[in-house]
């Protein structure tokens, strides 16, 4: 039985997403511009018609999964947020959660700024992803996606759209099978959909 660490997360979190590096001055993928429009290119992406918003998570994510929640995924302990490392000032800022012994995973929530360009940056890679599946959670458009698909080892991460400039990843690292462990991944997502709509009402 292994334990995962937040520093393996961290390393998966990367590929989740991947670190696109340019020269001064390049977009990166998920900006291209349509020829003779000033908008980005949604690259097929789906609309959000009804955004929500994050903007008080977005400096502690952990904040976004409440004690209740937390426990029915088998969390024992706070949280572990990153904020201030390399990857959460290139990508978003981030949570991890241990889970009990039993359990035997981590969970991770973490909100993706960097393109300002929402689902847009994911289907722009869609092509370099290991898988990239379409799905929903709670009514917002989301997908299954990685660069290594390492789902039956236990490691399934899905994004949700939760406006046209901001989405979020879930990430599910544990000792579980595939269907498993993107289940898990896609229930955190849930719960966090359920946070985000309370704060709106």
């Amino acid at each position: 039985m292994r334990r995962a660490t937040v520093a393996n997360v961290l390393v998966v979190a990367a590929l989740v997403v991947g670190c696109t590096s340019t020269s001064a001055g390049e977009p990166l993928p998920g900006d291209t511009l349509v020829p003779g429009s000033t908008a980005p290119d949604s690259h097929d992406a789906p609309r959000v018609d009804e955004p929500l918003d994050a903007a008080r998570y977005l400096n502690d994510p952990c904040a976004v999964l409440g004690r209740e929640q937390l426990a029915g995924f088998g969390v024992v302990g706070p949280g572990q947020a990153d904020t201030g490392s390399t990857l959460a000032d290139t990508v978003g800022p981030q949570c991890f959660w241990q889970t009990s012994p039993e359990e035997n995973s981590t969970i991770g929530v973490g909100f993706v700024v960097r393109d300002q360009v929402g689902l847009a940056t994911l289907y722009a890679l869609r092509d370099e992803q290991a898988y990239f599946e379409e799905t929903t959670v709670g009514d917002y458009p989301a997908v299954f996606h990685s660069y290594a698909d390492q789902r039956a080892d236990g490691i399934c991460n899905i994004s949700v759209g939760i406006s046209n400039t901001l989405f979020f990843r879930t990430s599910e690292y544990g000792d579980t099978d595939a269907t498993r462990s993107c289940a898990r991944a896609k229930n955190v997502a849930e719960a966090v959909v359920t946070t985000l709509r309370k704060g709106a009402s």
